[in-house]
């Protein structure tokens, strides 16, 4: 390979150097190459002073170190020149394209090191990749990225939280979500009121007038950030929370059937064994038969078992066909059609007589009015709902696992910013 085109290869300016003929020097597990730095006169400037008058001090060899492609290790013995002015007498060496001043590692380096900081790699895999120690990787990112800003409020803004820490205060952190774009907008350090107010009220009166739909889940700090910062925007309640607040009832009433009855029967064992079954839309039950062991030869389609199974309890039968008819509402109704319907569930919870169902209706009833906004029709035409948070959520929460967690707030917000905002 010609020297100067192995120069560029590590964003070295071949005219900054002599000759050279050595060429390189194969070692035991790495290549050497020996420079010598060429200084012109317009390089001969002081930098304090700007005088031209600057004779020199000598030489000093420095070493710096690249790794090819193959990852091979490639040492750089550069013979540079020391300078002094006449005038202010400051000692100085001119710069060299491609390294950067007190470090043995040349630019090419670092820059790979900054594009692959935007990437999911962790900071010990970057490290490990580039042959250095995880606390000069997090130093080089510190310094590259002092500062990445949010991204613009959207139209749809969907806000949702995930586990951070065990500390009381910063348990949960906030992440935004542009719904239409699919990207992530900020992470707000707790999802706390004094936290939310901190950051919300950092931003434009303007800005968050141009929301128009803010969903999210059955936070009573969500409500408050709504009304408070979000006068206009329709409220809207992911309906999936709402069908998994009823869900998670009925398998505790299930739970609580099956820890009463206290027997052995094939509809108590089908009752543990198949609780998933009691959870779904009544036509995405298994096509499956199940055989009881004390009745020989004798099967039941599963279906049949569910039925029989809601059967031995009244709560837990009301409790059933309240879901059934939750997971079949036709959604994109009337505001009024809807309300309606959401006020009509929410009493015939509280008309039951388990403490679990009742409570179920009650938080319907309490957010009613969200939870209608989630099956009406909208002006977009399309169904608004928290699933593209819970996507990026889940991401995060991976960042979070892999790093074995993150004990800088601000570093873990710039990172998932850049791989998940300004990556794209």
């Amino acid at each position: 390979m010609n020297s100067n085109t192995f120069l560029l290869m590590f964003g070295l300016n071949p005219d900054e150097f002599e000759p050279c003929n050595e060429g390189l020097i194969k070692g035991e597990d790495c290549y050497m190459i020996n420079l010598v730095q060429k200084v012109d006169k317009d390089k001969r400037i002081c930098p304090s002073c700007k005088s031209s008058k600057c004779y020199s001090k000598g030489h000093y060899y420095g070493n710096y170190v690249d790794y090819a492609p193959d990852d091979k290790e490639y040492i750089f013995y550069i013979s540079r020149l020391r300078l002094k002015c006449e005038a202010c007498g400051h000692s100085f060496t001119p710069p060299l394209k491609g390294l950067i001043p007190y470090s043995v590692i040349t630019k090419n380096i670092e820059d790979k090191i900054i594009e692959e900081l935007k990437g999911k790699d962790t900071f010990a895999a970057i490290a490990k990749r580039h042959h250095f120690s995880v606390s000069y990787i997090i130093k080089v990112f510190d310094q590259t990225y002092t500062y990445v800003p949010r991204g613009r409020l959207p139209e749809i803004l969907c806000i949702d939280e995930f586990y951070y820490s065990r500390k009381a205060d910063y348990k949960y952190c906030c992440c935004l979500v542009d719904f239409r774009k699919r990207e992530l907008i900020d992470i707000i350090e707790s999802r706390q009121k004094p936290f939310l107010d901190e950051y919300f009220d950092s931003i434009s009166y303007k800005e968050r007038s141009e929301v128009k739909y803010l969903v999210s889940d059955m936070y009573d700090g969500y409500a408050y950030v709504k009304n408070r910062y979000f006068p206009k925007a329709i409220h809207v309640i992911d309906l999936f929370h709402v069908i998994s607040l009823l869900t998670n009832a009925i398998n505790s009433v299930r739970n609580e059937v099956c820890k009463k009855r206290d027997s052995n029967t094939y509809l108590d064992r089908f009752m543990k064994l198949r609780w998933e079954c009691f959870l779904c839309k009544y036509e995405k039950i298994p096509d499956k038969y199940y055989s009881p062991q004390d009745d020989d030869g004798v099967v039941y389609h599963y279906q049949e078992m569910v039925t029989e199974c809601i059967k031995l309890d009244p709560d837990l039968w009301e409790g059933w066909n309240i879901l059934q008819d939750l997971l079949h509402y036709k959604w994109y109704g009337s505001y009024e059609e809807s309300l309606g319907y959401v006020i009509h569930i929410s009493e015939r919870l509280k008309d039951t007589e388990n403490d679990t169902l009742k409570k179920v209706g009650q938080s319907y009833y309490k957010w009613r009015y969200e939870i209608a906004n989630g099956f009406t029709k909208n002006q977009y035409h399309i169904h608004i709902h928290n699933g593209i948070a819970e996507c990026i959520n889940n991401n995060i929460k991976t960042v979070i696992k892999q790093s074995y967690g993150y004990s800088n707030f601000q570093r873990f917000r710039k990172r998932c910013l850049l791989m998940y905002l300004y990556n794209k």
